[in-house]
């Protein structure tokens, strides 16, 4: 756009100043310095158009690309129910592009303070439910690992107890769908899902295949705003940005944090049986505890 500027801007003055020199009415000096001008556009041009080649090659090299998808917060509307479809249709689309074959892999990590749907908000359940199907269908297929940043009183709760209370339904039957294949596989494409204390707030799913580089791949980022429903640290979905980026330009700063959290002291192996809704605690000397704590965050539920 600048440079198709300056070329009119050249052709006029190129224009102007022939006329003037047929006409006799331009000094040598004029002359002189309207050449300058004129040379000092055909360098800037020349630049300019220099610069714009060499960043369209780049963008393509690396082939980086953000989108964004939004979730109005609500109340529960016809708008809200498609931004929802196409939120999840999108995160869905990032899922099914892990192929099978080697190198390919799976990982995410959930911040746990996170609240999902509201209270009839059937049309968001619904597309998230498909989008866990989604995920459903590539355990055992593409290694899966996934990360649960717990609370300090949640986290003690295992491993002998249970965390299923505090998952919405769908969300729980996923991660169960995940443990279960964990003690079944042979290890050759391994699911797995653990709970750490939680370090990171926030909440994103990485896909890596082998044609990405060594710390590339595709990016679902949740973005979260406060919502004050009996905790001030409680937050919910308001939309995530579909990164693709197959260089690590973007993605390597969270295969740093989802490294570190693997990596942490405090992560424990989920079981099925961590994961049962119907049982709270194992231990009889810390029922009274672990059930004093359950009343506490009832609202919890996760997105991605």
């Amino acid at each position: 756009m600048i440079a198709t500027v300056l070329l009119a801007v050249l052709g006029q003055a190129v224009v102007d100043l022939a006329v003037h020199i047929l006409g006799g009415q331009t000094s040598s000096s004029i002359i002189w310095l309207v050449g300058t001008v004129l040379i000092v556009l055909v360098i800037t041009i020349g630049i300019l158009s220099n610069i714009y080649n060499n960043v369209d090659t780049l963008a393509n090299r690396i082939g980086l690309s953000i989108e964004y998808y939004r979730l109005d917060p609500g109340p529960h509307s016809t708008k809200r129910h498609q931004q929802a479809e196409e939120l999840y249709a999108a995160c869905s689309r990032v899922i099914n592009s892990a192929t099978e074959g080697v190198g390919s892999r799976i990982d995410a990590v959930n911040s746990f303070v996170e609240i999902g749907q509201q209270p009839g908000d059937l049309h968001v359940e619904a597309a998230s439910r498909r989008y866990l199907a989604t995920l459903d269908r590539k355990i055992g297929r593409v290694p899966y690992w996934r990360i649960i940043q717990l609370v300090d009183d949640d986290l003690a709760r295992l491993p002998a107890g249970s965390i299923g209370d505090l998952i919405a339904d769908n969300y729980r039957e996923h991660y169960q769908n995940i443990a279960r294949a964990g003690e079944n596989s042979h290890g050759e494409k391994p699911a797995t899902v653990d709970a750490v204390r939680a370090k990171y707030p926030i909440s994103f799913v990485l896909v890596h295949d082998a044609s990405d580089r060594e710390f590339g791949g595709r990016l679902i980022w949740q973005m979260h705003e406060h919502v004050y429903s009996g905790r001030s640290d409680s937050v919910q979905l308001t939309g995530v940005f579909i990164i693709k980026d197959p260089e690590g330009v973007m993605v390597q700063t969270f295969i740093e944090w989802l490294d570190e959290l693997k990596k942490s002291q405090d992560r424990c192996r989920l079981r099925s049986r961590n994961l049962d809704a119907s049982k709270i605690y194992v231990d009889s000397d810390t029922a009274g505890v672990l059930t004093r704590r359950l009343g506490r965050r009832p609202w919890r539920r996760e997105v991605l």
